[in-house]
């Protein structure tokens, strides 16, 4: 999922961008780092506690593991570097097919615009918001 913000008649701009980003992603080494030690300073501080036990445990086991899966994503962190990120990038997100919402007044978009991604449908607020 991803996710950008914009001005409606800046809509047209968002969605290139974002395409963009999703299909050629750029090289960031100092990013990926900063990544890297975030993903593992949040295993180090995460608690599994109280009713938590038992259903980390439980979905460990629908996954065919009996041990916590955090210790296998904790060690391999330090090893994964840029060219397998983006081999996933690649086999896993790059050029795929894509579903857009897109909040907005009808006045302040084209719905022409809307239908150069694709099919369009309109909800109502009752099927967004349920009421």
């Amino acid at each position: 999922m991803a996710y950008v913000g914009s001005q409606a008649d800046k809509m047209n701009d968002a969605i290139v961008g974002m395409n963009e980003l999703l299909n050629d992603m750029p090289r960031a080494d100092k990013l990926l780092q900063t990544a890297k030690e975030s993903m593992k300073q949040d295993i180090e501080t995460e608690r599994i506690t109280n009713d938590g036990i038992i259903f980390s445990y439980l979905a460990a086991q629908k996954l065919g593991l009996n041990t916590d899966i955090r210790k296998q994503v904790y060690e391999s962190i330090d090893k994964m570097n840029f060219d397998e990120v983006k081999k996933f990038h690649e086999e896993n997100l790059a050029h795929k097919p894509y579903t857009y919402c897109i909040v907005a007044s009808e006045k302040k978009i084209s719905m022409d615009d809307l239908k150069k991604y694709g099919d369009v449908k309109k909800l109502t607020l009752e099927e967004i918001f349920g009421y």
